[in-house]
């Protein structure tokens, strides 16, 4: 959690605490209008919710695309990670098969560019790096296990 408060700048914290505070005043302006069953109140204040855009922050995170590419390490090996779980209650269907479809449109991107340049296998899975835009990305691909779902009672 620190390693992610670091990467912020202090303007993006200010920011974000504030985004924080909004929705905080909205959660209780709800909860009073549902418990005193006002429901034009309710109505209004759904149509006066807080648009929030984090545009702004992801491009001040990220100046430039070559940055974007430099932290692309970590999302690509989750992304694998999810690709791979089975459909679980606290894992959605949707989610792995999005997931799922992302990892093989990246790796036709990969296989078409011809940015292959390492391949390395290991006990947690395969490890890729290929170079994208002068800039050498590593991922990891973790192998294909049966999921035993286990049910504790």
């Amino acid at each position: 959690m620190v390693y992610l408060l670091l990467r912020f700048s202090t303007s993006s914290l200010v920011l974000l605490s504030l985004i924080w505070l909004y929705l905080q005043v909205f959660a209780k302006k709800m909860g009073k209008a549902r418990a005193l069953q006002d429901y034009e109140t309710v109505k209004r204040t759904l149509e006066n919710r807080p648009h929030l855009t984090l545009d702004h922050i992801v491009k001040e995170r990220y100046p430039s695309f070559v940055d974007a590419i430099r932290d692309l390490d970590d999302c690509l090996t989750l992304l694998f990670m999810f690709s791979t779980f089975p459909s679980l209650q606290h894992v959605p269907r949707d989610q792995s098969a999005l997931c799922r479809r992302l990892t093989v449109e990246f790796l036709h991107a990969i296989i078409a560019s011809q940015a292959l340049r390492k391949v390395f296998v290991s006990i947690k899975g395969y490890y890729f790096q290929a170079e994208i835009k002068g800039q050498n990305v590593t991922w990891i691909m973790p192998h294909h296990f049966c999921f035993e779902v286990i049910i504790y009672m």
